[in-house]
C-alpha cells in the first residue's frame, strides 16, 4: 500500500484497539497528527467542503484495516464487511460532530495561512498522546469523555450553539469538542480542572435554555452520565491511595 503521514498512526491503531475498532475514536485520539498530515493532500481538496476530508480519512481507515486483516493482523476477512457497516453507521450517527471536527481543522488551516505544499520536519509534529505521556491523573478523563461523545444524548453538545431561549449572557461557551481539545494538548493540569469545564458546559446550558426543551433534558442525562462515571473515578481513587 502507499505510503502517506499519518499512516503509521492509523495502522498503529487499528493494530492496539483491533477488538472494538472506532473510527471517530481514532480521530479524536491523532487529532493533531491529522491535523498535519492533511496538508499533504490539501490542495486538490476545496476548504469549503469537510465531506471530502471525511472522505479521504475513512476510505484510508478502511483500506489500512482490510490489509491489516488480509495479512491476519487483526479480526478475519470475513469480518471487514461487517467493520465497513459499522463505520458507515457511526459516520452517519455522528455525522454532526465530524463535520464540526473538520471544519475546526479547516479553520484552523485558514487562521495559520497555511498554504499547500509546506514542509513539515519531523520534529514539528506534536507527538499524539498515549498512555506513557499523559498526566496519571488525567487518563480517566480521557475515558469519561470519551463516554459522554458516545452517548446519544451528545449531540447537542459536541459543538456550542448559541440556542439562547433566556437571552442571557454566556460568558464562557464550551463544548466537548473544546474540551477533547484542551485534554489533547494537556492543557488540564489536574482533573478538577476538567470536572469543571465539564460542569460549566451543563451550567451553560442549563440557565439560557427552558427545562422543558430537548437540550435542557439532554444535558441533565447526560450530566448524570458524567456524575454517576466521576463516583466511579473517585471510588478508584481512594483504593488506589489506600494501596
Amino acid at each position: 500500500m502507499s505510503l502517506y503521514l499519518g499512516k503509521e498512526y492509523l495502522t498503529r491503531y487499528l493494530t492496539y484497539n483491533r477488538f472494538n475498532l472506532s473510527y471517530r475514536e481514532f480521530l479524536i485520539k491523532h487529532h493533531d497528527i491529522i491535523f498535519i498530515s492533511s496538508l499533504s493532500f490539501i490542495s486538490s481538496l476545496p476548504f469549503s467542503n469537510w465531506k471530502t476530508f471525511d472522505d479521504y480519512w475513512a476510505i484510508k481507515f478502511l483500506e489500512e484495516a482490510k490489509f491489516l486483516m488480509i495479512n491476519k493482523v487483526i479480526l478475519k476477512m470475513s469480518t471487514f464487511d461487517d467493520l465497513k457497516d459499522k463505520i458507515n453507521t457511526e459516520r452517519l450517527q455522528h455525522e454532526k460532530y465530524f463535520q464540526a471536527y473538520w471544519c475546526e481543522v479547516i479553520k484552523q488551516y485558514r487562521k495559520d495561512n497555511l498554504i499547500p505544499g509546506a514542509i513539515y520536519k519531523k520534529n514539528t509534529i506534536k507527538k499524539a498522546n498515549t498512555k506513557d505521556n499523559i498526566k496519571p491523573d488525567l487518563l480517566f478523563c480521557y475515558d469519561i469523555l470519551y463516554e459522554l461523545e458516545n452517548d446519544p444524548h451528545a449531540y447537542p453538545f459536541y459543538k456550542y450553539i448559541n440556542s439562547n431561549y433566556f437571552n442571557v449572557t454566556i460568558n464562557q461557551p464550551i463544548d466537548l469538542f473544546t474540551i477533547n481539545l484542551k485534554l489533547e494538548n494537556n492543557q488540564y493540569l489536574n482533573a478538577e480542572e476538567f470536572k469543571k469545564d465539564i460542569h460549566l458546559m451543563f451550567d451553560n446550558c442549563f440557565i439560557s435554555n427552558d427545562d422543558e426543551s430537548d437540550i435542557y433534558i439532554s444535558g441533565r442525562e447526560l450530566e448524570d452520565v458524567f456524575n454517576k462515571l466521576w463516583y466511579i473515578y473517585q471510588i478508584e481513587q481512594k483504593q488506589e491511595n489506600s494501596n
